[in-house]
């Protein structure tokens, strides 16, 4: 294959691909001094000008004459905007990667981009599948593939070599006859202001909070399942969990934060969503040092008109039909929270939670409905 003139150009009136030009050399410095393009590819760091001439001058064009390696530019709004490749070819499948400039994300550039070369995979070369893989943690690049349709995400274990180090990585991968569109839901995590709280995304400035508060001893009291020795690692798995589950349309987690200081005092956490059947179930925690403040029914009086909506047809919120509150009967705290809230006891689970000090407690079930509001107005 010849390079540049058997390079297909690609296009849908918004974005393009086409070859690689020595005029696209000083935008690839640039674009690879990223901190997002250091982190989350294999480029030498420092990347030296050097490298970015060996890029467009001999990598890009020995893939394609040697067919190992097919790496197109990505234009749009008349400049390079990044590169996107597309690796195999035997057994009618491949893997693609893509990279997009700092000042062109945000516009669906990659989406884009991907959409173009896959079909052009599956369409003039007869491919069956397009694989993705990205690190663990490039949450932009899952984001594109969950858009393009890509479905059986899972993640490989220390699959790849990163800087020495073995690294986790996410797989997933599109067949051609499947829709070119998000399978199963995204979950985003809104900003909610309430009174004397916002719910917002956990930020890392919260993990020593919520390790804090998992190992607290009433909160184990409750939840023996956390441990004494809760460390700040931990509690950065569980937001990479949550992460997980919300990209699944599992779950949303929420930090509770005061309105006037930003600072974290809690969790609340939205789950069982991804049954669809307008119920979800709502839990939360509050730092120690937070306790009697009030914060919690405030998170909850600001969570419910996000959750169940007074209007159905509102675009805003997840328009849920019922949102339930579990907790030991003896957790007077938690019911009290739920009680101010406007829920609702509905019933009574015996003997089924298991408390630190190895007693059997009630369960006691909280609800609360779309009629209720409507009743309320």
């Amino acid at each position: 294959m010849r390079f540049p003139d058997d390079v297909p150009e690609l296009t849908d009136g918004v974005a393009a691909l086409r070859a690689h030009r020595a005029d696209d050399i000083e935008a690839v410095f640039e674009h690879c001094q990223d901190a997002s393009m250091q982190r989350w590819t294999t480029i030498p760091v420092p990347y030296e000008r050097g490298d970015a001439e060996r890029f467009v001058t001999k990598t890009v064009p020995e893939g394609w004459v040697a067919e190992t390696s097919r790496c197109w530019a990505i234009e749009y709004d008349g400049r390079y905007a990044g590169s996107i490749s597309i690796r195999g070819g035997e057994a009618a499948g491949g893997e693609i990667g893509f990279a997009v400039a700092p000042w062109a994300r945000g516009n669906e550039v990659a989406t884009r981009a991907a959409r173009l070369l896959i079909e052009h995979a599956f369409s003039a070369w007869g491919w069956d599948v397009v694989v993705w893989h990205a690190m663990v943690g490039n949450w932009a690049s899952r984001r594109v593939a969950w858009r393009l349709g890509f479905t059986g995400f899972s993640t490989a274990r220390r699959a790849k070599i990163w800087r020495d180090e073995h690294v986790d990585v996410w797989t997933a991968a599109l067949l051609r006859d499947e829709p070119r569109e998000p399978r199963g839901r995204w979950l985003d995590t809104p900003v909610l202001t309430g009174e004397r709280v916002a719910l917002r995304p956990v930020r890392d400035h919260d993990l020593d909070m919520i390790a804090e508060h998992w190992r607290d001893a009433r909160t184990r009291h409750f939840l023996p399942h956390f441990r004494e020795s809760y460390t700040r690692e931990e509690a950065e798995e569980f937001v990479e969990r949550s992460r997980e589950q919300a990209a699944n349309g599992q779950r949303i987690t929420w930090s509770i934060a005061e309105r006037e200081t930003g600072r974290g005092v809690g969790t609340l956490t939205m789950f069982r969503l991804e049954h669809d059947d307008g119920c979800a179930e709502v839990g939360y925690a509050v730092h120690p040092k937070a306790r009697g403040n009030g914060y919690v029914t405030d998170a909850l009086r600001t969570l419910i008109p996000y959750a169940l909506g007074p209007d159905p047809s509102d675009p805003d919120g997840l328009r849920l039909r019922t949102l339930l509150i579990k907790t030991a009967a003896t957790n007077q705290a938690a019911r009290r929270a739920a009680e101010q809230a406007g829920f609702t006891m509905a019933g009574r689970l015996r003997q089924v939670s298991a408390l630190l000090d190895g007693t059997i407690d009630d369960d006691v079930i909280y609800d609360l409905v779309r009629d209720d509001l409507k009743a309320a107005t």
